[in-house]
Order: C-alpha cells, then structure tokens, then sequence
C-alpha cells in the first residue's frame, strides 16, 4: 500500500511452547519423563494468506486508493498555488505578501498533518485488525496443540527437519479460516483540529 502499511508479525505466539505444567517439576526423577511430541507451525504464512487477513487487506486498499486519489489532487494544487503566489508577490505590498505568504504556508502546513495523519491512523487500523487475526490464531493452535498433547511447537523456520506430519500450518489456517472469514477494519478516525496559527507580528515605530 502507498503509505507503507504492513501486516505485523504475531507477538503473542512464543517461537517454542513449554506446555508442562508445574507438577511436571515435582515429579520424582526416578519416574519417566513424557515423550517429546513436537508441532511445527508457518506463523508468517498464516497471517498472509487466512481469509481474515485478506478481507483486512481488501478493506485498507480500498481507503488507500480513496486517500491517494485524494492527496495527489490537493498535492497539484498546492504546487499551482505556490506558482501563482510567486507570480504575483511582485504586485504586492509588503504587507500583502506577507499575508499570502503566511496564508499558503498554514495550507500547505495543514496539508502536510493531515497526511501523516492518515498514515498512522491506516496503520492503527491495521493493528487493531490484525490483532483479532492473531488472537484468533493462538486460540486455533491452543486447541490442536491440546487435541494432540504436543509439548513443544516451533516455528517452522527454526526446524531444520521434520516429519511432514508435524506440520500444523494447513489444518491451522483451515481451522481459523472457519472460526474467523472475515474481520471488520475501524472506520477512519476524524481528523484532529489544527491548532491555532499564531497572527504575524505587527511592526511598531517609536514616536520621535
């Protein structure tokens, strides 16, 4: 997208899951120690390719591209702007040019803030969004890690080999797709208020 938003990696999943409990460490050590049962999940894939994340995708775009459009017209007439203001400034007085000048300066400063603005906002609704795909997620591998007692899940860029049966990335993303089609992005938050731009300061002149 043009403003550099991105799909953010999941934070709440751990890259190893310790899934004992703590009566596992009271155990005497004469008793045997469970097997090892270790699943392996595409965490990045998921996020990229399940339904949840497309339709949050689909929905930012569809603003992007309102915004874009938006932007690089005003951006055109600002620059038409400045031109005629530099073609005029020889006409007018002192005052006068200072006026336009502040005049197009707040416009063009105006312009500038709702920009950066909308840049963080799209990335906040970004955030949110995606934050009920990944909460969703922990959720799915919470279950199949309980269905099958794996004791340890890895990233799957961490294995350097594996049993293709330990793969859980399909049957996650499958699962989640169920549990979770689509997310619904936050509208667009109002822009805030510009503050007040100071009046420019009047000369004064002392009597004789």
């Amino acid at each position: 997208m043009v403003y550099g938003v991105r799909l953010l990696g999941v934070a709440v999943v751990a890259a190893t899951m310790a899934l004992t409990g703590a009566a596992r460490a009271q155990q005497p050590q004469a008793l045997a120690q469970p097997a090892l049962v270790v699943g392996i999940v595409d965490i990045p894939f998921i996020l990229q390719n399940a339904a949840a994340s497309k339709a949050v995708r689909a929905q930012l775009d569809k603003d992007d591209a309102s915004y874009k459009a938006n932007f690089t017209k005003r951006e055109n007439e600002l620059r038409s702007a400045y031109q005629e203001l530099q073609n005029q400034l020889s006409l007018l007085g002192p005052d006068a040019q200072r006026d336009r000048r502040v005049a197009f300066e707040q416009r063009a400063a105006d312009f500038d803030r709702e920009v950066d603005f909308r840049k963080k906002d799209m990335q906040n609704r970004l955030n949110n969004a995606m934050k009920k795909v990944q909460d969703a997620l922990k959720s799915t591998l919470q279950e199949m890690v309980n269905e099958r007692k794996i004791n340890l899940l890895l990233y799957r860029d961490a294995a350097v080999h594996y049993a293709p049966e330990m793969d859980l990335t399909e049957e996650a993303m499958k699962r989640l797709n169920a549990k979770l089609p689509t997310v619904k992005v936050d509208p667009p938050s109002p822009l805030p208020k510009a503050p007040a731009s100071k009046a420019p300061a009047q000369k004064t002149t002392k009597g004789k």
